[in-house]
């Protein structure tokens, strides 16, 4: 059976694994209703709740006795947090120090390793502050954006919020990542991306951009897709040069577009950003990138709530065995934080299995 305990509409916490309790549930539903009827306005439909089974905190900020009336409230949920936050930014000023929000991280991570080069949020998709600051008070320090993603401005608000509410001592101490979209690919077109990308951060310098994909997706254009990405990564070694950029990298680069950006430039990259889960464990290309001092960054490593991942007999039974919840284990896996025998038995896992079933957007299919 699954405990819970209900504080003043703020914070609910749910033991790790179990289902989300039918009580809890009605009464989220009830409360979506009130605010929904009351403000007018969501965002992500409470169906959305039973996703949330596999985690170990449900946080809830609500409109509860002390948010202004008129106050514009909207429901998140994230799945990488298992986070559910009723909020608004007048809500959050009156109840949030209210709330104790444990911090939702693996367990057993190494002190000695700085926690952003360990877990990072993706923010695609994300468009409000708070949500933001919530992860940077649960620890987080690396926030992961993209010109694509829309919503570069929004990081860095949420970067000068938390060094204006003392999250942080100064704004160098989150690490910020961008990227190039594939259209922006060439030597200007890269170049005027970042210049952007900085203004809309409200940035003089950010710490890593990365080439978000090596060419436009589907493009069998060898000749013109390689000059491109030469070029681009000759205008990054620039911006680099120039203190604009701290690091730069790629993502979703297959060996073969790193064995050419190799053949003509003397710069590693410090990270190549690509797809890794259980399912998808891309071995051969992480070794080589390993081999070649390329630092390998997850993303997806939940595989986006998809594929079912998170309810692997495997997954669930080192779960039970640890006292986490699934999403944990997995996170642990990808920082390398599990035993030799279960770091094995998950390689067995592997299904080369993309969460984009369709291959619209592999990186093997780009020339």
């Amino acid at each position: 059976m699954s405990h819970f305990t209900w504080h003043s509409d703020l914070v609910v916490t749910v033991v790790p694994g179990e289902p989300l309790p039918m009580e809890l549930c009605n009464r989220l539903q009830s409360h979506h209703r009130q605010l929904r009827n009351h403000y007018g306005q969501t965002e992500v439909p409470l169906m959305h709740l039973g996703l949330a089974a596999d985690t170990t905190t449900v946080f809830v900020v609500g409109a509860g006795s002390g948010a202004p009336r008129g106050a514009s409230v909207r429901l998140f949920w994230h799945r990488f947090y298992g986070t559910i936050a009723l909020d608004s930014l007048q809500t959050r000023e009156v109840n949030r120090r209210e709330a104790n929000v444990p911090r939702n991280v693996p367990r057993n991570v190494p002190r000695n390793v700085p926690l952003a080069q360990r877990l990072g949020l993706g923010t695609s998709g994300i468009r409000d502050v708070m949500l933001l600051l919530t992860a940077l008070q649960f620890g987080y320090r690396l926030l992961d954006t993209a010109a694509f993603y829309g919503n570069e401005d929004v990081v860095g608000n949420a970067v000068q919020r938390a060094v204006e509410e003392q999250l942080v001592g100064s704004k160098h101490d989150i690490a910020v990542t961008t990227k190039v979209w594939w259209s922006e690919l060439g030597y200007t077109k890269t170049k005027r991306s970042v210049t952007q990308s900085l203004e809309r951060l409200g940035m003089s310098s950010v710490d890593t951009v990365l080439l978000h994909w090596p060419g436009r997706w589907l493009s069998n254009d060898v000749i013109r897709n390689r000059m491109l990405r030469e070029e681009s990564w000759k205008a990054l070694e620039e911006l680099q040069q120039a203190k604009q950029v701290r690091q730069i990298g790629v993502s979703n680069f297959t060996q073969k577009h790193l064995e050419e950006l190799a053949a003509v430039s003397p710069s590693v990259p410090a990270v190549n950003q690509i797809e890794v889960h259980p399912y998808c464990q891309q071995k051969d290309l992480v070794r080589y990138c390993q081999d070649c001092g390329i630092g390998v960054q997850a993303y997806s490593p939940l595989a986006s709530g998809q594929l079912q991942l998170l309810k692997d007999p495997l997954i669930l039974q080192v779960a039970q065995a640890h006292g986490l919840s699934p999403a944990q284990v997995v996170l642990k896996w990808t920082v390398v934080d599990l035993s030799p025998g279960e770091m094995e038995a998950f390689a067995a896992l592997d299904r080369r299995r993309p969460c984009d079933v369709t291959g619209l957007t592999s990186p093997e299919r780009i020339a």
